[in-house]
């Protein structure tokens, strides 16, 4: 089987050669080969979201929502492409704590914010980061540039989903995993 990956954070798995296997085979026997395709990939996807999870401060739905099938197996093409967000991700997505300090005419006062980004990672503290509600009614981590006045600040970012797809499909061997899935999915489903 001939898989073939593209560079922007998605995988892309071309079943040509079970095509060209399959080309004599019922409707049923291709049907099933379809279904086991598309099977394999939603689990695959699945796993790279639990994986993402686990190793990043993120949450599951957040994770799964930005994590998506762009190309579905069809009974003529058993190609599919799990594609990621590339685009940054916002620091106030990850687990962070507001930290508080004790104020000379309010009981407390807001003194930073903490960012742990990594689940097994240090903690990042910002003393001077505060949460903004942004467009849309979005919230962001934010700070004042250096010298800046009232409305010069910067929102905070991180890696994106897309980053760390590429680490989960590259470090847990993803499309293999894909493969051996199919295969099981497709005896199942022809009843073998």
């Amino acid at each position: 089987m001939r898989r073939v990956f593209s560079f922007m954070s998605s995988i892309k798995t071309d079943f040509s050669s079970l095509e060209n296997t399959l080309k004599n085979a019922t409707a049923d026997t291709m049907a099933a080969a379809t279904q086991a395709v598309n099977t394999a990939t939603e689990l695959g996807r699945i796993e790279a979201a639990n994986h993402i999870s686990a190793r990043y401060s993120l949450p599951g739905g957040y994770v799964q929502s930005r994590l998506k099938i762009s190309k579905y197996a069809s009974e003529s093409n058993l190609t599919t492409v799990i594609q990621a967000r590339t685009r940054a991700t916002k620091l106030n997505e990850f687990k962070h704590h507001q930290k508080f300090k004790r104020g000379k005419t309010v009981s407390r006062k807001a003194a930073g914010v903490e960012v742990k980004v990594k689940t097994n990672g240090l903690s990042f503290y910002w003393d001077n980061a505060f949460f903004i509600d942004l467009r849309n009614g979005n919230r962001g981590l934010a700070v004042r540039k250096r010298g800046g006045g009232r409305n010069d600040i910067k929102v905070l970012y991180s890696a994106s989903v897309g980053f760390a797809f590429r680490h989960v499909r590259d470090a847990e061997n993803l499309p293999e995993k894909m493969l051996r899935t199919a295969k099981k999915e497709f005896f199942k489903y022809l009843g073998v």
